[in-house]
């Protein structure tokens, strides 16, 4: 106890528990007060109650135990969530007719663009077609002059129908009188009288001299509109644009100019003259001379640009059309029907829907209806825009298909919406053999009539085809069907799908026969489509392993070895090239963001250095720099395929070809837009190439012969390359020469001594000019080995020998090979 100015301090010093009882948070509490009598200070303190160390710590403990087990829970629960998305994926993928669930898809169908209903003007409006004098006044002379006599002779033979004199006098006319006033007239009714004698070449050639020799005379006005109505008329649309442009120049003025733009811009539009002929129809607009005249033009207009399926001209050229001429529209049905198509075309599909339900109810009858059911049948399957509550879009979308059916079964629209009922369903009310017939005749014949572009056709059907034979059931066809379509099908997306399609009908009809027990005609079926099947097809290879347990079954131990070995080179490639995002998940999106620009961070500067040293002349220093730069660009990143390249590059570089085969495998599997088969034939060929010299010869033999169907595929007699962005520039090796595959082909034959195909290969090089005193030396040398046919063997050598240029390695060694089998047979004899 202390005293001072203050007052009384009592100090002291707490003595708290130790050992087990010892607190997490020692704190004393105390209590003070005065008594007066006696007075005296009381001062009273005590430890303060609380949990123990040892408490603490097993309450922690608890807590990290609880802490973990519900991480280990979580991640338990993400790893079954994981493998249920994963199966569920793997069987919507394995799933062929799933797309009878799916909404229609550009990434997953075929569609056709129509083109417009363009209605065929009638120039007999106003051109007489029959002969050109209808309504023409002829001038009869009322001189007495010889002249005037033949020429009212003429005319009154003419009138009476006496065709044949009318020509003889006329004869006698020109004859007598070739410079008459009346000539011109003559000429004309000569011509006349020639169309209905059925002289119509030779009438035709007179009313074209007519229009030279007489410009700006009533005669020639009528022979020129004859001319350029029976041109039109006909089709011969280059010839009727020559007539009128002839009437517009001579006639300028004249009250039917407008009917000559018309002519021009009709036969412009036919002869796919857009600019030009959007000019006459805008000078019709201008200057025709009432509003009926002016909509023909301005209504037309818009069909030029979806002829060539402009869409977005095309819906501007029709908005001002009815927007100027919204009455005189409605003598032009054909306008609104261009207009849904146009919407439809630029993916306004609620628009387009409206558009065409308005043009069906203004014209219920118009023969074009079928392009109004048959969209809205597209729309609604494509499941884009908004349904009535309960109304289920497949079902509309099918009611319409049977009313494009039904309502218009002469129509283009009655085939193609058996097209788009057959893959599901009850397809349309046909039975299997039916379809056949149908895909067979009706489908296999149809020609667009004009109003369909067929550009694509081909693959629509192709797709139909082959869905319709899955949901039928006849999946061993539907392979056939596919397998034989792909060979003709050139279209990239196409070919995507279709390949896609195939790959997991391949898989899934082999699995189909192992269920049932049908082991033989599994195998059999493997081998006899597996070379027919896209490599790019990303099945899963399990099946192999279920083949090659039936193969061991029926006592085919060699056969079941080499399944068992495909499927291990498959999956050892699938896991030296497989990307996960699930092996790095970041805690949240902004997390990946800042992984994804970090990496695009790293690679560019990577890349750069790259590009500027240059690939041949890499120095150690930034050989290591770009090392540990591509080591921080993530799997997640888009540059992944170009780190796999480089990376790739510099193993090849320094002679490390296994390190390279497995980055440039890796690379194949990153590679951007995987679904284009061009996609990377310049990446394959340096895979086939690392093969090879990894020594894995019968892979690499396997990679080359791929390559060389793909090549031939793509590019028949001739290399161009199909890289993907970035293989080039980074110093990717070129694709070598297709007879440099071939040769390369032989000599792995030859180093797995399989002599016999090795001498195969090597003629089919000489047959078709490859590789050289090479490929005869190989011929003969595999021949030789084979022990077939070595006479000639020997004679091929002798002509190589003998032909072979001063100094050519194999004319020498074929000259080497020659005297070694001349001593080994002295030493025999």
């Amino acid at each position: 106890m202390v005293e001072n100015s203050e007052g009384l301090k009592i100090e002291g010093k707490w003595k708290f528990p130790i050992g087990k009882d010892a607190l997490a948070n020692p704190k004393m509490d105390y209590f003070d007060f005065r008594e007066k009598n006696p007075g005296r200070l009381v001062l009273d303190f005590w430890v303060k109650s609380g949990p123990t160390v040892s408490e603490v710590h097993e309450v922690q403990i608890k807590v990290q135990r609880l802490a973990a087990l519900k991480k280990a829970e979580e991640e338990t629960r993400k790893k079954v969530e994981l493998k249920r998305i994963t199966a569920k994926l793997k069987a919507e993928s394995e799933d062929v007719g799933r797309f009878c669930r799916l909404p229609l898809g550009n990434e997953s169908d075929i569609f056709l663009p129509l083109l417009p209903v363009h209605d065929r003007v009638d120039f007999t409006r106003w051109f007489a077609t029959t002969t050109a004098d209808t309504d023409f006044p002829y001038f009869e002379p009322k001189t007495k002059s010889k002249d005037a006599q033949y020429v009212r002779l003429a005319l009154s033979f003419y009138r009476e129908g006496k065709l044949g004199l009318v020509v003889r006098t006329l004869d006698f006319f020109d004859n007598e009188y070739p410079h008459s006033p009346f000539r011109n007239e003559m000429k004309f009714l000569r011509a006349n009288a020639m169309i209905k004698l059925g002289m119509n070449a030779e009438a035709q050639l007179i009313l074209g001299q007519i229009m030279e020799s007489a410009r700006s005379t009533p005669v020639a006005l009528y022979s020129g509109m004859y001319l350029a109505g029976k041109l039109i008329e006909k089709g011969a649309y280059l010839a009727s644009l020559e007539r009128f442009l002839w009437l517009i120049h001579h006639y300028p003025d004249n009250r039917l100019a407008w009917v000559f733009h018309l002519g021009a811009a009709e036969s412009l539009y036919s002869l796919k003259q857009t600019d030009r002929a959007a000019k006459e129809y805008e000078w019709i607009v201008e200057n025709a001379p009432r509003g009926k005249a002016k909509a023909e033009g301005a209504l037309r207009a818009g069909d030029l640009y979806l002829s060539r399926f402009q869409y977005e001209q095309a819906l501007a050229s029709y908005f001002q059309g009815l927007h100027k001429f919204e009455e005189e529209s409605k003598e032009f049905p054909p306008v609104y029907i261009n207009r849904a198509e146009t919407l439809y075309g630029l993916g306004e599909y609620e628009r387009a829907r409206d558009a065409f339900k308005e043009f069906l109810r203004k014209f219920p009858g118009h023969p074009s209806g079928w392009r109004a059911t048959f969209g809205l049948g597209e729309i609604y399957a494509r499941q884009v825009i908004p349904s009535a509550p309960g109304e289920n879009p497949i079902e509309v979308a099918r009611t319409w298909y049977y009313d494009t059916i039904n309502h218009f079964p002469q129509s283009p629209g009655s085939t193609l919406a058996r097209l788009r009922l057959l893959p599901c369903g009850d397809q349309g009310g046909f039975t299997m053999e039916s379809a056949e017939r149908f895909f067979e005749g009706e489908a296999k014949d149809f020609d667009g009539r004009g109003e369909v572009s067929i550009a694509l056709y081909r693959d629509f059907r192709a797709i139909a085809h082959v869905r319709s034979l899955i949901t039928f059931g006849n999946t061993d066809k539907a392979v056939d069907v596919a397998i034989e379509e792909l060979a003709s099908i050139n279209h990239t997306d196409t070919r995507v799908m279709l390949g896609g399609l195939l790959g997991t009908l391949f898989r899934k009809t082999i699995i189909g026969f192992l269920d049932t027990g049908k082991k033989y005609e599994a195998l059999k079926f493997y081998n006899e489509k597996w070379s027919l099947i896209p490599k790019g097809s990303r099945v899963d290879p399990d099946y192999l392993l279920k083949l090659s347990q039936a193969a061991a079954d029926l006592g085919l131990g060699t056969v079941a070895e080499q399944l068992v070995d495909s499927y291990n080179k498959i999956s050892q490639i699938r896991s030296l090239a497989s990307v996960s995002t699930l092996m790095h998940e970041p805690e949240n999106e902004a997390e990946l963001e800042k992984v994804l620009k970090r990496s695009e961070k790293n690679f560019t500067q990577a890349k750069a250095l790259w590009i500027a040293e240059g690939s041949n002349h890499l120095s150690p220093e930034n050989a290591l720099k770009i090392r540990d730069l591509l080591a921080k660009v993530e799997e997640e990143s888009r540059f992944s395929y170009e780190k796999e390249l480089i990376l790739g590059l510099m193993e090849d570089q320094s002679n490390h070809k296994p390190q390279a085969l497995i980055h440039a495998l890796k690379a194949q599997l990153l590679i951007p837009n995987p679904q284009s088969p061009r996609r990377d034939l310049r990446l394959d060929a340096w895979i086939a190439s690392l093969t090879a010299q990894t020594g894995d010869d019968p892979v690499a033999l396997d990679l080359y012969r791929a390559l060389e169907a793909r090549l031939t595929q793509f590019v028949p007699e001739r290399t161009t390359a199909f890289e993907p962005d970035g293989a080039q520039t980074l110093g990717v090796p070129p694709i070598p020469a297709i007879d440099q595959i071939g040769i390369a082909e032989a000599t792995l034959l030859e180093k797995q001594k399989r002599w016999g195909e090795a001498s195969i290969a090597y003629e089919r090089a000489m047959t078709k000019g490859w590789g050289g005193n090479q490929a005869v030396f190989g011929y003969a040398h595999s021949l030789i080995q084979s022990g077939q046919n070595t006479e000639k063997a020997f004679a091929t050598l002798e002509k190589l020998a003998q032909q072979g240029k001063q100094g050519d390695f194999w004319s020498q060694l074929a000259k080497q090979t020659l005297e070694d089998e001349k001593s080994r047979n002295q030493l025999r004899n």
